[in-house]
């Protein structure tokens, strides 16, 4: 079997290994942007590469940046597709993003033309867990993609059960993106803690949060539920931002709790775990928005992985995947927040073994790929 990824998400090089060991078992074409500027401001530039069983093609885009309205340069796009000639094509984008009617409408017409295997199986992906107006270009769109894709894979629940509200007909499977490279993300041990926390400057337990300081990721609440803990907790934010946005500055500084919250700014994602690890517990507090709610929250898993407890907010797909590992707050609710991080630390053996073992049985890269294989080949 032949298959073809396209996707934005494979920018990132860290994104890759999942393509890596898809291509141990098929042979694998993957398709991603030249260059993307990712929601950090980062520029991502890649180049074209081809192994034994593995061809990265790297194609100019317009729109670079925005994943529901970027597209490939066309001829480039179709001389790659006819280079693959894929028995599978996988399209990890939205079903109503313009590249995914781009992608639809040149494979339609090699079909037609008799370029491409008219067998050949069309998948997409969605992450989409909101019902909510698309307006009558994106419904358009959405509507050929369905129409025109064998099978949907959607990253949880609710957006398995959004595209049967839209109509689609075809097989779906919930599963998500990627997994946990479980070779990176795992444990570190005690000499590797104590040097991190002595760096570091801390010496108290650890509150962790990492990803984006941006509202619907719920930073209030959860400096908030700081400020109603012992003063032996502090507050480790890892984000690409510098400094805390003057915002959040002027919160903690309202509660008088700026000497407890600690920035690790830059941090390569190969390096993350050693910052799980000197957590006592993670905490995921997303905040559903009109247009936005939690699609699933991949810091939870990886820092499941790495033994560390993990607490999320009731948002999107978050208690679906802590489920019985972890703990559960009502979201935007500061003092029951607290509570749970007070009892996570209390049960933190218990919890870090629940941890570890939902994510080896569910979440693990190549459990996540060897469902993928299992799916597409169905």
């Amino acid at each position: 079997m032949k298959l073809l990824i396209i996707s934005h998400a494979y920018s990132a090089p860290e994104n890759r290994k999942k393509a890596t060991l898809i291509s141990e078992k098929v042979e694998t074409f993957l398709i991603f942007p030249r260059n993307w500027r990712t929601k950090h401001g980062e520029e991502l530039e890649n180049k074209e590469s081809v192994s034994r069983n593995l061809s990265l093609f790297p194609i100019d885009t317009y729109g670079s940046g925005d994943g529901g309205r970027y597209v490939y340069c066309p001829i480039p796009l179709l001389l790659k597709i006819l280079k693959a000639k894929p028995d599978v094509l996988l399209l990890e984008e939205e079903p109503f993003s313009f590249v995914s009617f781009e992608i639809v409408v040149i494979e339609r017409l090699l079909k037609l033309l008799r370029l491409l295997n008219r067998k050949a199986t069309l998948c997409f992906f969605t992450w989409e867990n909101l019902v909510f107006p698309l307006g009558f270009i994106r419904s358009f769109v959405e509507r050929t993609v369905f129409l025109a894709s064998d099978k949907g894979i959607c990253g949880n629940k609710e957006a398995e059960m959004r595209i049967r509200k839209r109509r689609f007909l075809g097989d779906t499977l919930v599963l998500p993106q990627f997994g946990v490279d479980l070779d990176l993300f795992k444990k570190i041990v005690a000499k590797e803690k104590n040097e991190l926390k002595e760096k570091l400057n801390i010496k108290k337990k650890v509150v962790g949060y990492v990803g984006r300081f941006v509202p619907e990721k719920g930073i209030k609440t959860l400096i908030k539920a700081i400020s109603l803990l012992p003063k032996d907790y502090i507050l480790l934010l890892v984000s690409t931002s510098k400094s805390l946005p003057e915002e959040y500055q002027k919160f903690a500084d309202d509660l008088n709790i700026s000497d407890r919250v600690r920035i690790a700014s830059g941090i390569p994602h190969k390096d993350l775990y050693r910052y799980y690890g000197i957590m006592d517990v993670l905490v995921l507090p997303s905040e559903t928005t009109e247009t936005w709610k939690e699609q699933f929250g991949r810091v939870l898993i990886e820092a499941m992985a790495c033994g560390t407890p993990v607490v999320g907010s009731s948002s999107g797909a978050i208690p679906e995947v802590i489920s019985e590992a972890g703990l559960i707050f009502s979201e935007g609710d500061a003092v029951d927040l607290s509570e749970k991080i007070k009892e996570a630390n209390r049960n933190s053996a218990e919890f870090s073994r629940a941890g570890v073992r939902r994510v080896n049985e569910k979440y693990s890269l190549s459990e996540v790929v060897t469902r993928l294989l299992d799916f597409l080949t169905s």
